[in-house]
């Protein structure tokens, strides 16, 4: 009786056996048609979900073992290799992008120091820095806050007023951006800071209102109200020009 069910134990092992050798083989076949895909997060993703599952699956007949298992990992291997190839090409373009960008943020501060320019000439300059594509990730928050510093110098050299200065700076940052690399976030940046700049305002606008009720009459608390009527019309007004920014 004991070796009856030794043989009939072994005999539905190597069934299963078998069974798993089939559910890895088709495995293989999933993973062998991705690896010249080039959609590489997806395809990524859906290779990590396969090792999961070929983990999740038990053992094979041994002599299949190790002949399905190389298979298996050559087309993962293969599909991960191109994808760190096309990332280091990326990663190189990215470079030169950041190095094409410096050097217009460079000639834009040069041209603001020498004060001879123009709207249109900044625009040009603008639209030659936006025809550039994505810069290493690293990078990104040092080249926007140098080129948002070199549109306010540009913009401050042409002798503008503050609001004339302030729209150009505005106008320059937005132009490309919704076709350019990264423009939804940057536009979305840019609204928040917008917005959170008037709510700033406007909270002080009331502050001081309510504040002006507790003045007493007096020649004192006259000249303080005219003050601050007169910090209430100047941010009044700076709320009326961000939100035509905005």
């Amino acid at each position: 009786k004991f070796f009856a069910n030794k043989n009939e134990f072994f005999k539905t092992l190597e069934g299963q056996r078998k069974e798993n050798l089939d559910k890895k083989i088709e495995l293989v076949k999933e993973a062998e048609e991705l690896v010249k895909s080039q959609d590489w997060e997806q395809t990524a993703e859906k290779l990590k979900q396969l090792q999961r599952r070929w983990k999740d699956i038990g053992p094979v007949p041994e002599k299949k073992r190790n002949e399905v298992y190389e298979k298996f990992k050559a087309a993962c291997d293969a599909f991960f290799t191109n994808k760190r190839a096309h990332q280091n090409k990326a990663e190189a373009k990215f470079v030169d992008n950041q190095k094409a960008k410096e050097a217009i943020i460079n000639t834009i501060n040069d041209r603001a120091k020498a004060g001879d320019g123009s709207e249109d000439e900044l625009m040009e300059l603008v639209e030659q820095f936006n025809s550039f594509g994505f810069v290493p990730r690293n990078a990104i928050k040092t080249i926007e806050s140098q080129f948002s510093e070199a549109l306010e110098a540009y913009a401050a050299s042409l002798g503008l007023d503050e609001n004339e200065a302030e729209s150009l700076v505005i106008r320059a940052e937005m132009t490309g951006l919704q076709t350019g690399p990264g423009g939804n976030r940057r536009l979305n940046k840019k609204e928040g800071a917008l917005r959170r700049q008037i709510a700033e305002i406007e909270d002080n606008i009331a502050l001081w209102r309510n504040n002006l009720t507790f003045f007493a009459n007096s020649k004192t608390a006259d000249k303080l109200k005219d003050e601050f009527d007169q910090k209430i019309d100047k941010a009044v007004e700076e709320v009326r020009e961000l939100k035509k920014q905005l």
